[in-house]
């Protein structure tokens, strides 16, 4: 068994929401500050319940301004970074006709 020491350290909570609790599985979501580490919290909930606790899971839904709600899908982009590839080398030919030798 490897054993791991973990220094303590203080978080800052703003807001947890259980979502569903169906023992062994609890969903949940938390809004907290930056330093803050979820896979460590998770491990601290199953220390409070004499017991242990792990994620199966885990999103990060927003950090600073940025929103996954407003994040594009890989897909998308790579098909946009495409368009933009071929415009370049439209572009790019069109000089090469307009150019004298």
């Amino acid at each position: 068994m490897l054993n791991v020491a973990t220094l303590p350290f203080l978080f800052g909570l703003c807001v947890g929401l259980c979502l569903s609790f169906t023992l062994p599985d609890v969903d949940f979501r938390i809004s907290c500050s930056k330093g803050t580490y979820i896979r460590s919290l998770a491990r601290y909930f199953g220390e409070a319940l004499n017991g242990g606790a792990h994620l199966t899971s885990l999103r990060r839904t927003r950090i600073g301004e940025f929103k996954l709600a407003d994040a594009h899908e890989l897909e998308g982009l790579m098909a946009e970074l495409t368009k933009l590839s071929e415009i370049e080398k439209g572009s790019t030919e069109t000089d090469d006709l307009t150019k004298p030798d």
